[in-house]
């Protein structure tokens, strides 16, 4: 099994600082992007842009991680 949705909830309650996953479908990212926007957090592609539609998600507990995932992210 996956982390499914415990990991978000690690990163809402300010346990973990990112989660980062591929593959998703889009019933596997749009609770999560509800809990962790209303914590404070952005759940975004792994280039920043919308990730409703599912795919790869790039999850942090707040701008300035987010901004550094996407730095190292985007030597990949």
């Amino acid at each position: 099994y996956g982390m499914d949705c415990y990991g978000y909830a690690l990163l809402a309650a300010g346990h973990v600082d990112l989660v980062l996953e591929a593959g998703l479908s889009a019933y596997d990212i749009q609770a999560p992007i509800a809990v962790i926007e209303a914590a404070g957090g952005i759940v975004t592609d792994w280039r920043g842009g919308p990730v409703h539609d599912g795919g790869r998600a790039l999850a942090a507990a707040n701008v300035v991680l987010h901004a550094q995932a996407l730095e190292v992210l985007a030597k990949y």
